[in-house]
C-alpha cells in the first residue's frame, strides 16, 4: 500500500460525504520501536514510519483514524460511538471478506476505503437519526 497524503484523506472523506473539520498526521504505529532491536532495524523502521503516516480525522460524528498497515488501510471509528453489531457477512460497512470488527475495517485500496467510508456514513447517519 502506498503512503496516504493529506490530499488523499480529504478526497476519501469528500467522496464518502463525510465533512472533514480537521486532520492530524500521526506517526505510523505499525512498526513501533522495540527496546533491544538492532540499530539497523531501528533505522529501517524509522524511515518506514516517517514516509507512511497515519491520519486522525475530526468529523461531525467524532474522530476517525486511518492507519496504514503493510497491505491495508485500517479505518477505525471507535471514537464515534458507533458499533457494527454483526462482524460477519452481515457487517453493515462491508460484506467483503476482510478483517473487521465492531469499530474498524481493513480496506485493501483507496477505492475500497472510500466505499467503506460511504457505508460508514450511512450507519452514522442512521445512528444519529435514532438518538
Amino acid at each position: 500500500m502506498n503512503p496516504i497524503t493529506q490530499e488523499h484523506v480529504k478526497s476519501l472523506f469528500s467522496v464518502a460525504g463525510i465533512p472533514v473539520l480537521n486532520t492530524w498526521e500521526l506517526v505510523h504505529s505499525y512498526f513501533p520501536f522495540i527496546p533491544g532491536e538492532s540499530e539497523e532495524t531501528t533505522l529501517a523502521n524509522a524511515r518506514y514510519r516517517a514516509t507512511r503516516p497515519s491520519w486522525l480525522v475530526k468529523t461531525p460524528y467524532g474522530l476517525i483514524e486511518l492507519n496504514l498497515r503493510k497491505r491495508v488501510v485500517e479505518i477505525d471509528w471507535a471514537d464515534t460511538g458507533y458499533q457494527a453489531l454483526d462482524v460477519g457477512e452481515g457487517h453493515p460497512v462491508t460484506k467483503d471478506e476482510v478483517t473487521k470488527s465492531p469499530t474498524y475495517v481493513h480496506a485493501y485500496d483507496l477505492i475500497k476505503a472510500a466505499e467503506y467510508l460511504s457505508a460508514l456514513k450511512k450507519c452514522l447517519d442512521q445512528q444519529k437519526a435514532t438518538t
